[in-house]
């Protein structure tokens, strides 16, 4: 009897992990920003290398494969002496986006503040703005998402 209970205890264990692992992690990682999951596997036009002035956020916009859909996220492109910095607009405390301002840029939903960085200043957040990695080819910003 133990015998029995113990294969099928070890065989529901199994069945529950083989779905997990086919079902929970892809849809779970589905839902997690491309910023935060790490380096994306293309590179998107996000403007004039030209253009990009320091002190002024200029924003972009790419298309997110997010599971079977695709949707479109906002990024912003800051010009920090000669580097190009990409930034997420999505604010690291619960996802709502930020906005540009004078100082760098503000979360409207829990008064979250960052710096032109993306280096947390005040509120909630904790963690900085999730970066791109950038280049420049031939005058245009390219971005990794």
């Amino acid at each position: 009897m133990d015998d029995r209970r113990g294969f099928l205890g070890r065989a529901t264990a199994a069945v529950g992990g083989l779905f997990a692992a086919l079902f929970g992690v892809p849809a779970a990682a589905t839902l997690v920003d491309p910023a935060v999951r790490g380096a994306g596997s293309r590179w998107v036009d996000a403007g004039s290398a030209v253009e990009l002035t320091a002190g002024t956020p200029q924003r972009f916009t790419f298309e997110v494969e997010a599971g079977w859909e695709r949707r479109r996220d906002v990024g912003y492109l800051v010009r920090d002496g000669a580097d190009v910095l990409a930034l997420s607009a999505r604010c690291t405390h619960l996802g709502c986006k930020v906005r540009p301002g004078k100082e760098g840029f503000s979360c409207p939903c829990h008064g979250g503040a960052f710096s032109r960085r993306g280096e947390p200043i005040a509120g909630p957040p904790k963690r900085p703005l999730a970066r791109f990695e950038t280049r420049v080819q031939k005058g245009r910003i390219e971005v990794r998402v």
